[in-house]
């Protein structure tokens, strides 16, 4: 199992584009919480009611300089025709070395709702926020992101965006390639989620650690819901102080990400609480992250294999591995459908392998599964498609 090594998280390098971030001692942080324990926004949809979209914007400004100031944030939201639809102001003296927490709720008339790929309701429209800092009559930074206006709600069996019931039909993805490793580019990127919105689907999951940024960008763009986990590593995540280190991991993929629409799903772990012991990581341990910092609209957690936690006061997502059972009172899903038998290159049983698929996913969505992911997308570094499964050894011709 040499090919599974890392599933990709192992590469090292420099993998993307760096930037250097040069901004005024007072400034928005940015969303990246580790190293210097600090995010910058925090924004999202509330509710929507009839035709009334409830928002709400936090922004942390940092005071670096020597001196207190005084700072007046302005956050303005622009339609897709750049009209500014919601402008609000407010101001507070920050002293020095110190940060101040902004915190905005207002409300956007008749707003045009933010809704998966291929959804009969709408399409994945993107509104534009903008935070801008003034301090002593200037202008000395602005912060510039996409908001989609959404709400998505779960009941025992299915999800419901804006109210619309969908169910999350999709691809899994490594952000990995061959001869790239996980030095994918943004066209790449762009054009892997471009291919699950043009061939009917409306769902990624990240198998196993977060997507790429530009990932992300394109999924709120073309409207794929996303499920993400923040790392595990296949089942060795286990015991301190890799416990510490995936608590720390999800909370940063909650700050990095939280203000896409497009994420709809925290994947707590990759079949780690199937051992049903207590230093395994738990989908409780996600909740409390999620209570912590995913609280303009919390998320639902999910758990791949099912799990021996079981809240009575709140839904967890169920998901299966090339399998499914439905889970009474749980959405359940099957969250890596793949076929057991041929590798993907054994033209000679073509016809048999996408029998399969299809008897599947009908047999799964009869079951009241609430989404059926293809496992996967684009080939990653450690499957050609994975033929020991069976314990065959296949070579391309």
């Amino acid at each position: 199992f040499g090919a599974f090594l890392g599933l990709g998280m192992g590469f090292g390098g420099i993998v993307g584009h760096v930037y250097l971030h040069i901004v005024d001692p007072v400034h928005i942080p940015l969303n990246v919480y580790s190293p210097l324990n600090q995010w910058g926004t925090n924004l999202g949809t509330v509710a929507v009611d009839g035709n009334t979209a409830k928002l709400k914007f936090q922004v942390n400004v940092d005071n670096d300089s020597d001196d207190a100031k005084d700072v007046t944030l302005i956050t303005r939201v622009f339609d897709a025709d750049g009209k500014a639809q919601l402008t609000l102001r407010a101001s507070h003296s920050i002293p020095s070395k110190s940060t101040f927490l902004f915190g905005h709720s207002d409300e956007i008339q008749n707003p045009h709702l933010w809704f998966p790929a291929n959804s009969p309701h709408g399409t994945p429209y993107l509104y534009r926020v903008v935070n801008s800092i003034e301090t002593e009559g200037q202008t000395v930074d602005s912060v510039a992101e996409y908001l989609g206006i959404r709400t998505i709600t779960w009941d025992d069996d299915y999800g419901y965006v804006n109210g619309k019931k969908h169910l999350l039909n999709g691809f899994g993805l490594r952000n990995s390639y061959p001869a790239l490793g996980a030095a994918v580019t943004p066209e790449l990127q762009w054009r892997d989620i471009k291919l699950i919105a043009d061939g009917g689907g409306n769902a990624l999951r990240i198998g196993h650690f977060p997507a790429a940024i530009d990932t992300i960008a394109a999924c709120d763009a073309y409207g794929i819901l996303v499920i993400s986990d923040s790392g595990d590593d296949e089942w060795t995540v286990h015991g301190e102080p890799a416990l510490t280190y995936k608590k720390e991991y999800d909370r940063d993929m909650m700050v990095s990400f939280r203000n896409h629409p497009s994420l709809a799903v925290w994947e707590s772990n990759n079949g780690l609480a199937q051992k049903n012991a207590p230093d395994f990581y738990s989908p409780k341990t996600t909740e409390e992250l999620v209570d912590r910092w995913d609280t303009i609209q919390p998320r639902i957690v999910s758990s791949r294999d099912t799990s021996d936690y079981w809240p009575k006061d709140r839904k967890i997502m169920i998901g299966y591995t090339a399998n499914y059972k439905k889970i009474p009172g749980s959405p359940s899903i099957n969250m890596e459908c793949y076929y057991r038998g041929e590798a993907r290159f054994d033209y000679e049983h073509e016809k048999e392998n996408a029998d399969f698929f299809i008897k599947q996913y009908n047999s799964n969505i009869q079951d009241k599964a609430c989404g059926w992911i293809h496992w996967m997308l684009a080939e990653a570094m450690e499957s050609p498609f994975m033929p020991f499964l069976n314990g065959k050894t296949y070579q391309k011709a």
